[in-house]
Parts: structure tokens; sequence; C-alpha cells
């Protein structure tokens, strides 16, 4: 095989990657107008401008979809970097939230006022509170520390 030919079919194979790295991208619902697609290799080592493009473009809710992990550094040190740099975004992100008096967000309560007071009527009742808790999908620490949240019942 000449060089020619070696160069055309790494050149053929490199094309064959990208076209699968779009249609993947394509196919995870990653809007065409969100691809930021770098072709070949820069001639700068760790010189990425389109990924840089993408993680700089990237905004609180949104969601960074590679193809493979490799995609997101040429080396452990640059996977270590970007996610520092991004775990930076997030602290920066919630303190301003935070000072501008904003909700953080978090889980939300996911049983209602009744469920607890059943809860606490089984366990009143006799029923071991692990089993009661384990039933209703909480912990078994969830009705006695909601108690104090409920409001009371007026009769």
């Amino acid at each position: 095989m000449t060089g020619a030919a070696a160069h055309r079919g790494a050149r053929s194979t490199r094309q064959q990657d990208a076209d699968r790295q779009l249609s993947d991208l394509l196919n995870a619902g990653v809007r065409r107008d969100d691809l930021y697609v770098g072709h070949g290799m820069s001639g700068a080592p760790g010189s990425r401008p389109q990924f840089d493009r993408a993680v700089a473009a990237l905004e609180e809710s949104d969601t960074l979809v590679i193809t493979t992990l490799d995609r997101l550094g040429r080396s452990t040190q640059n996977m270590l970097s970007l996610a520092e740099a991004l775990r930076e975004r997030v602290t920066d992100s919630v303190a301003k939230r935070r000072a501008a008096g904003k909700d953080l967000g978090g889980r939300r309560q996911t049983f209602t006022d009744s469920q607890i007071r059943n809860a606490l009527r089984l366990i009143g009742g006799g029923e071991p509170a692990t089993q009661v808790a384990r039933d209703l999908g909480m912990s078994r620490a969830t009705p006695y520390r909601r108690i104090r949240e409920l409001p009371t019942l007026t009769t």
C-alpha cells in the first residue's frame, strides 16, 4: 500500500467517525443549531476551539451531550480540568442565586400531609415503623420529621 492510499484511508475513517458522531448526536435529540463540530486535529496540543465554544455556551439548565468519553479530553488531566471548571461554574451559579434570594431547587416534598398522618396512625396502631415506611416508600424518619410540619387539626 502506498503512503497516499494509507493517508486516504485514514481520512475516510476520520470522516466516517465524524459522520457517526453527528448521527449519534442528532439521534440523541441535539438540535443542529446546538452542534459544535470540530474538524480534524488542530495544530496546538489541547486546542479544541469548537469544544471550548460548546462549553462556554452552556447555560444553567443545559446538558452537554458527547458521543464517547474521549471527546471530553485527550488526557486524564484535560478531563480533570474540565470537571473542575464545570464545578466552579455550578458553585458560582449557586452563590449568585443564593445572593439574589432565588429558589435553589432541590428535592421537593413528595408525601402529602394525609400520607404522613396515615403513616403515623398505622405506627400509633402498633404497626412497625420500619414496615410502614417501607410500604409507603419513605424513610423511617420521614413521618417523625414531618409531624412537626403538619398543620394542627381543629375539630
